[in-house]
């Protein structure tokens, strides 16, 4: 039985139109469903007892699915709900997460196993007791699989935009990073048309009426002012028919790369805008904090996102790049470091990442260590007097592998805060004095092999004309055997991995608008000024 009223197989058209610096169009036709949440996850909307169609994690082979990791965040909450998720998502955002009551999904399943591109991923959100639309929540992904919201609320549309062809339009500061042929400035010109009605709860229900031909446009514009284009992708909705197993069986059969295909042509066209129209490349960003809260405490970055005191975007980006094994061998290095040194020295230090995924943690100078969930509590991550709190501030995983690969404390905040603009201390003299090497760590004269090696090889990573002390050992080396061999392995995959980045790019004759390299360079501007004030 087809699923009317609750589940719509829709067949669509993406359209990209580029004005600047470079006019370019491309279309494509695509395959999406367009799913009553609720019954997606209670099984309502399984095919041929999920063989062909279901929703969560299974064993059994199936034609098409949805999966809960696919998407948002889970914050903590079950992995195998999306609901939850979305609903924990809404809380952390001031919204009453208590008064959901269903969505309509629009998303590309997985089709063979093979999960499906989702640039843009839309949940039309409903109250309960209420018919009406009450929020529009539009996840993006990008090419590394960051993932990031939108939450559009109905009562916050901007009026100022008179286009009588959409019922809903908002204008949002842009602040993710999803393609690299444009920065993260400017806003978002929202304009959607939601499907006609929310899910229907009556499942015997055959002549439900059409959801419609729901229709999602995005416009990047320069400025509220002028209204100049950049940049214009929406997703127009040609034919919607309710989802069914011959429906279902059709569409994969005869379209399958509409499901599948929307990275590859993507890619095509950056290789198109790239090498064609000679289009330079801006470096990736790191993300922006979840909670604005911490995003306040950390460094600008290059790249900046649209600051607009009269514009406020409820959202964030809610899924990070994965920390890669050398990021997460350093990582252990130094909480195994803070949990010696913090009571030895009597300096707390707390660990604060802007990934909503993971938990910050304090290393308390009496020897206990706690993790705390709450990002959105500043009084979570206030300083205190007696002993001394150390609170550090990351955006990225590589402050890991700068503060392990770097020679000393100097060096890594120098280039960390300073350069690459990735991390933030509370105080810059508990960092140093943290970090220092102990006292009884300088080593025996028939214990040199064990440090010059790691110490020499440090020195690739900073620039010459930075002249800082360099001292004899490294504060989370650990000077046995084993130690001494894969940290030097460590810290030689790490240049390894970080010259044959550089190689690649430049063999492929890669041009980039900011030095993706120029991390020193900040240190340096940073010294001369010093130097210049003396």
């Amino acid at each position: 039985m087809a699923l009317t009223g609750r589940a719509y197989l829709l067949h669509s058209q993406v359209v990209h139109v580029r004005y600047l610096p470079s006019k370019h169009t491309f279309t494509y036709p695509t395959c999406s469903l367009l799913l009553s949440l609720n019954d997606l996850e209670t099984g309502g909307l399984d095919l041929l007892r999920g063989r062909i169609f279901s929703f969560g994690p299974t064993h059994v082979p199936r034609l098409a699915g949805i999966r809960a990791s696919a998407y948002l965040q889970n914050f903590g909450t079950s992995e195998t709900s999306l609901r939850e998720k979305l609903m924990t998502l809404l809380n952390l955002k001031g919204f009453n997460g208590s008064e959901f009551q269903n969505a309509w999904v629009m998303t590309i399943p997985s089709l063979f196993g093979i999960q499906a591109f989702n640039p843009v991923t839309a949940y039309f959100c409903y109250k309960s007791g209420s018919s009406a639309l009450w929020l529009i929540v539009l996840e993006a992904h990008n090419t590394v699989q960051e993932r990031h919201v939108y939450i559009l609320d109905v009562e916050k549309q901007d009026k100022s935009i008179l286009d009588s062809k959409f019922e809903y339009q908002w204008t949002v500061p842009r602040q993710f990073h999803v393609s690299p042929f444009n920065d993260r400035s400017g806003y978002y010109l929202c304009q959607i048309i939601p499907p006609s009605h929310p899910p229907l709860i009556d499942t015997d229900v055959e002549q439900a009426p059409s959801p419609g031909r729901p229709i999602v446009k995005l416009t990047h514009i320069m400025s509220r002012e002028t209204y100049e284009k950049r940049f214009t992708a929406f997703l127009r909705v040609k034919s919607s028919t309710p989802l069914s197993t011959p429906s279902l069986l059709k569409a994969a059969v005869s379209t399958p790369f509409d499901f599948l295909c929307g990275l590859p042509r993507t890619l095509y066209q950056a290789y198109l805008l790239y090498y064609h129209k000679r289009i330079a490349l801006h470096r990736r960003p790191e993300p922006y904090a979840f909670d604005q809260s911490i995003e306040e405490h950390l460094p600008p970055v290059t790249n900046t996102v649209q600051i607009d005191s009269e514009v406020t975007s409820s959202g964030g980006t809610v899924k990070w790049q994965t920390k890669n094994w050398i990021e997460t061998w350093c990582e252990r290095q130094l909480h195994d470091y803070l949990r010696r040194e913090c009571q030895k020295r009597r300096i707390s230090t707390r660990l604060v990442p802007a990934n909503p995924a993971e938990k910050p943690i304090t290393f308390h100078a009496n020897g206990s260590e706690s993790e705390l969930f709450e990002h959105t509590f500043d009084s979570e991550i206030r300083e205190t007097d007696e002993p001394p709190l150390l609170t550090i501030y990351y955006r990225s995983p590589r402050i890991f592998t700068v503060i392990f690969s770097l020679p000393s404390a100097m060096h890594g905040y120098l280039y960390g805060v300073e350069g690459e603009k990735i991390f933030s201390v509370s105080s810059l003299p508990l960092f140093i004095r943290l970090l220092e090497p102990p006292l009884d760590h300088a080593p025996e004269t028939s214990g040199l092999w064990k440090t010059l090696p790691k110490t020499y090889i440090r020195t690739w990573f900073i620039s010459p004309t930075v002249r800082l002390p360099i001292p004899p050992t490294h504060s989370l080396d650990n000077n046995t055997c084993r130690s001494t061999l894969m940290s030097i392995f460590i810290i030689l995959m790490h240049y390894i991995y970080l010259r044959l980045e550089t190689v690649l790019y430049r063999a492929l004759k890669a041009r980039f608008i900011e030095d993706p390299w120029s991390g020193w360079s900040g240190v340096e501007k940073r010294l001369l000024k010093q130097a210049a004030q003396r």
